[in-house]
């Protein structure tokens, strides 16, 4: 047979074409020597529809100058993208339009012996062509379904027979369109092609080739690209099933080996492979396994055992551990042996015990010395939680002891000037007082009440603040040297924040108040008196004391400390004219011989003023120097100013 293209083609029976291309597709030799059944109709080349045909360029006739051309000189076909086409095999002619032949055909009533049966060879699925139209469907046309309900319940058959009542083969009828498979059916179908075909992972691409080409499912994949890419991905496969398939072996006849070998009895972790090849050569799981692997697999089944050996020694010495220690506790509970002994001072109390000798010396002292370890981290937890509780209950006895405290201040028996001497033969008796005086911890019953008295004064402090405000707020609460207690009480809780004081804080604040009225006025008076000495002293030294003006000795009275203690010129200026007034009245006599009591009165006075003053002239009256007078005033002042504060 000529080659495509060649100037002068030449058919199967030697006759030429002249001026046509040569279409192998046209003409295809039947594999093995075998002949195409009669009626067979070659692939017709994909001919672009409104495409005049080739033989029409040498003189051919078209489908529209030929007449009598009938539906079954067209043909249908689909391309790749499944776009419908169709092909005059008498003229040559291939077009996108259905012919009307065609379509007339179809209109007519079709005949159900028009109809055959096939069966894909690539999926075994049925579909259905018409001899007439051309037409292939999948599903069983309407017109050769029977009537009969019990013929429609058997199977199409796979030939149908027509009106010439003749078998026809499926070979023999033209299939103008063959069924659309998807991608992965078509994969499928190739990789079945390629199993069959008995393809080794050891084959290339070109010995796979020439072993399926002239199978019809070589086809089934349209380029050369999907064809190898699936021969690869199948050798791929194969290449790991076989793997996995050869793993599972080697694993099975290891199980096996490893299995054959437990079975023996007398094997150790220190037995010598040489030395059991005479016992396991005769068993076909010896042999089921290579040379090379047999000495490395009785290695890790050593290693196994070893392994087991080991967990049971442990196992042993853990069992025996446990029946030690139970032994040491059961002779600690009977007193045979202290919490505080020593191992080998005890030897011969347990050496006869099974567990004992069960274990080494190593474990036996180890194993002693953690149990004595934990009862005295026992005796050690006990002891901290007994003095917790001890603890708990003496702060439970202090508490107890405050409430007392808390009562005897309500009953006014405690307050923030009590002393410890005077409460002490009020509590001594009472239970609360007996619980804390035997703690062993903490403060004691003095301690506390010190403590309790702090919080008392430290809300004394905080009412005698508020006191002040008060006062200073209501002239009414002033507090003076004839105020009597329950009159200025009245007045004191006229005020709602009287509520927030304690009313025992109150009544100190009150006496307090008293005691500093009485004693400015006992000041003042000594003041006076004083004041009075300084005139009695400046008039002594004047021989005329009638004509004295208050501006001639105001230097002389200045100079003196007593002169500062009356704080009102005013008031310095009556107490002159008073005292120079009684001086006039009295007359001389009476001034310069007083009385005995009043003379030492006087000494006393002038002792405390100017202790080392002298009798002069008023001209000669020196400047003041008693410093040490000034120093006592000052410091007495100074006194009295610090209790005032307190208060």
């Amino acid at each position: 047979m000529s080659q495509p293209g060649s100037n002068n083609p030449k058919f199967p029976d030697g006759s030429q074409f002249p001026g046509q291309p040569f279409n192998p597709l046209e003409y295809v030799i039947p594999p093995n020597g075998l002949a195409f059944a009669p009626g067979f109709v070659h692939p017709v080349p994909f001919i672009p529809p409104n495409m005049a045909p080739i033989a029409n360029q040498f003189g051919a006739p078209s489908a529209a100058t030929t007449p009598g051309s009938s539906a079954s000189d067209w043909a249908e076909y689909q391309t790749e993208q499944g776009q419908t086409y169709y092909h005059n095999k008498v003229t040559q002619t291939t077009q996108w339009t259905k012919p009307p032949e065609l379509m007339e055909a179809s209109q007519k009533k079709p005949n159900s012996n028009e109809w055959v049966t096939y069966n894909d060879k690539n999926t075994g699925r049925p579909y259905y062509y018409n001899t007439i139209t051309c037409e292939t469907v999948w599903t069983i046309p309407q017109q050769t379904q029977p009537k009969d309900p019990q013929a429609s319940t058997s199977p199409p058959r796979t030939t149908t027979i027509i009106e010439n009542q003749t078998t026809v083969a499926p070979s023999e009828i033209p299939r103008s369109r063959s069924p659309i498979l998807s991608k992965a059916e078509s994969i499928q179908i190739f990789k079945e092609l390629l199993t069959e075909s008995g393809v080794d992972v050891d084959w290339d691409w070109n010995r796979t080739m020439k072993k399926i080409i002239r199978d019809d499912r070589y086809k089934v994949l349209k380029s050369m690209k999907q064809k190898t890419d699936v021969f690869n991905e199948y050798v791929n496969e194969k290449r790991d099933l076989e793997r996995d398939v050869r793993r599972e072996r080697e694993k099975k006849t290891r199980q096996d080996f490893l299995h054959m070998l437990s079975e023996l009895n007398d094997l150790t972790s220190r037995t010598n492979y040489h030395t059991i090849i005479q016992k396991i050569e005769p068993d076909p799981r010896y042999a089921a396994v290579r040379e090379s692997d047999r000495h490395r697999i009785f290695e890790e089944f050593l290693l196994g055992l070893e392994k087991k050996e080991k967990e049971e020694r442990i196992q042993k010495i853990e069992q025996a551990s446990k029946e030690f220690r139970a032994m040491l506790e059961r002779k600690t509970n009977e007193k045979i042996i202290g919490p505080d002994s020593q191992y080998r001072k005890n030897i011969d109390k347990i050496q006869n015990e099974e567990s004992f000798k069960m274990l080494d010396e190593y474990d036996r002292v180890k194993i002693w010395k953690d149990y004595f370890g934990e009862v005295a981290k026992k005796q050690d937890e006990m002891r901290a939680q007994e003095r917790i509780a001890r603890k708990k209950q003496e702060k439970e006895n202090r508490a107890d002891l405050w409430d007392l405290f808390l009562v005897l201040q309500k009953q006014s028996k405690i307050d923030v000037l009590s002393s410890w001497k005077e409460i002490k033969p009020i509590i001594q008796n009472d239970d609360s007082y007996k619980r804390v005086d035997a703690n062993t911890s903490g403060p004691n019953c003095k301690e506390l009440f010190s403590e309790f008295l702090i919080e008392l004064e430290k809300r004394y402090k905080r009412d005698k603040r508020l006191f002040k405000t008060m006062l200073k707020e209501n002239e009414d609460l002033s507090v003076h040297i004839d105020s009597v207690y329950d009159d200025w009480i009245k007045i004191m809780k006229s005020d709602a924040r009287t509520m927030e004081m304690d009313a025992d804080n109150v009544k100190i604040l009150f006496e307090e108040n008293v005691d500093k009225a009485k004693q400015r006025a006992k000041k003042k008076r000594r003041n006076v008196e004083r004041f009075k000495k300084m005139l009695d002293e400046i008039f002594s030294h004047l021989a005329d004391v009638s004509n004295v003006v208050y501006d001639v000795v105001l230097p002389q009275m200045q100079a003196r400390s007593c002169f500062e203690k009356i704080k009102s010129d005013q008031e310095r200026r009556s107490l002159f004219e008073e005292h120079l007034a009684s001086m006039r009245d009295g007359g001389a006599s009476s001034s310069s011989s007083p009385s005995s009591s009043t003379e030492k009165r006087k000494r006393q006075d002038e002792e405390q003023d100017a202790p080392d003053a002298k009798r002069v002239k008023v001209d000669e009256i020196p400047a003041p120097q008693a410093e040490n007078n000034n120093q006592a005033e000052s410091i007495e002042t100074t006194n009295v100013q610090e209790e005032s504060t307190k208060v």
